[in-house]
């Protein structure tokens, strides 16, 4: 019998859905989507609208992993969008540095340049002139003494060209930067707002927080100063990596801190997972609902984290339909936690195993048991390993007042790791 890939349904299709509801991507800049998949988010999203109204100022939204952060950059990327305002995302992972963060704005300006209108490019190639980025016809071009070598002086003289206006564009040219112009401080002072005054610009830098809290405190301290002040900044932070001094850090630098609520209670999870299924059933198809027993495992699994709570929810719908269980949820979770626990070291297994069959774990307390059959473990050794449980979602972690303002870390895993540790065979 012939089988048409057309006339095939796929395994949502099948139980009712329009579209996947468990997603994993952050929720896109595009309206429809926005006002489907945001859900219990009304305090961030008013933040977030009257800073897209401001005509300069700087946003940080701290939350923790995987509950929202980039859809909200995304909902600002819409509404800066819909009010004509260029927008400019940066890769966070990449401004590890002043001439990082300088060079990757430049280079995002230069991909929007083109774009200008006519009277914009205008506008741009006159302040440039001003500011000794020099035009020459190509046949000129070999009598200077000075050129582009360096990255940052060529992307200033790519968008110089792409502010070249179409009647003016015929003969060959080229453009070079004055040695006073490819020095950092007079870039990032004098050419790059000149750029942005022509794009009434929001620059969203994501991804930040991904990099290690070391590079993150550094841009902190010795990037955030080059972002341009006639534009609208916004990046994102993990709260529950972010000690004091950096929190105090980014009030003296952001204008607005905006911290997002947990999901912290199986309320507000449910809420979230079940009208996510509901905007994507099929017009007149009864939306499935999931069990408290399963909500509460879910929460416990994924803590909040609303890109493995969808993983784990993906698993168990495409394998068991909508009638998920408690078991049937559990063998979605080993399901999906199997292949983590593959490439698992011996050392990170033990490590798990003494989490899991002891309380209040402190570092000094691991370590002693990890002492009994790895011989003598250094702290920051066992701390290192601890933090690694934790970032991979085996551990969690909370700080505890000892004495006074003294605080110590104490690790604990989930009881559904333990579970799925207990049936797990490598």
């Amino acid at each position: 019998m012939e089988v048409r890939l057309g006339s095939m349904s796929t395994w949502y299709e099948d139980l009712g859905f329009a579209e996947n509801p468990f997603f994993l991507d952050p929720v896109p800049p595009e309206k429809d989507m926005i006002e489907n998949d945001f859900v219990n988010r009304d305090r961030e999203r008013r933040t977030i609208a009257k800073f897209a109204q401001e005509r300069r100022g700087k946003l940080i939204v701290f939350g923790r992993t995987g509950e929202g952060k980039s859809s909200l950059l995304n909902l600002l990327e819409y509404q800066a969008t819909e009010q004509k305002r260029g927008v400019i995302r940066l890769d966070g992972t990449k401004l590890s540095d002043k001439e990082a963060f300088v060079e990757e704005l430049l280079h995002q300006i230069e991909l929007k340049t083109e774009a200008f209108s006519n009277d914009a490019k205008k506008k741009l190639k006159k302040k440039m002139e001003d500011l000794a980025i020099i035009e020459l016809r190509r046949t000129e071009a070999g009598k200077q003494a000075f050129g582009v070598e360096a990255k940052l002086g060529a992307l200033i003289a790519s968008i110089a060209g792409k502010a070249e206006v179409e009647e003016g564009k015929g003969e060959e040219r080229a453009y070079y930067i004055t040695p006073r112009m490819t020095k950092l401080e007079r870039i990032v002072s004098e050419l790059i707002p000149a750029v942005l005054e022509e794009m009434s610009t929001v620059i969203i830098a994501d991804n930040l927080e991904k990099s290690s809290q070391g590079q993150f405190r550094t841009f902190l301290t010795d990037v955030s100063g080059l972002v341009p002040g006639n534009a609208l900044f916004v990046t994102t932070g993990i709260v529950t990596e972010t000690d004091s001094e950096t929190m105090r850090k980014c009030y003296d630098i952001f204008n607005t801190v905006l911290l997002m609520d947990p999901l912290d209670s199986p309320e507000k999870l449910k809420e979230f997972i079940e009208r996510r299924i509901r905007g994507h059933c099929k017009t007149g198809h009864k939306a499935p609902t999931l069990r408290q027993e399963v909500i509460e495992l879910l929460l416990d699994r994924a803590n909040g984290n609303l890109r493995e709570t969808f993983r784990y929810c993906y698993c168990a719908f495409q394998k068991f339909g909508t009638n998920i269980t408690e078991a049937t949820m559990l063998e979605a979770m080993q399901e999906v936690d199997a292949p983590r626990f593959a490439v698992m070291s011996e050392p990170e297994l033990r490590t798990l195993n003494i989490l899991a069959e002891g309380s209040d774990n402190t570092v000094k307390k691991v370590a002693d048991a990890l002492s009994e059959t790895e011989g003598k473990m250094e702290i920051e050794t066992t701390r290192s390993r601890l933090e690694k449980l934790v970032d991979q979602g085996f551990a969690s972690k909370k700080k505890v007042r000892i004495r006074g303002r003294a605080y110590e870390s104490v690790y604990a895993v989930p009881k559904t790791v333990k579970i799925i540790l207990d049936r797990w065979k490598p």
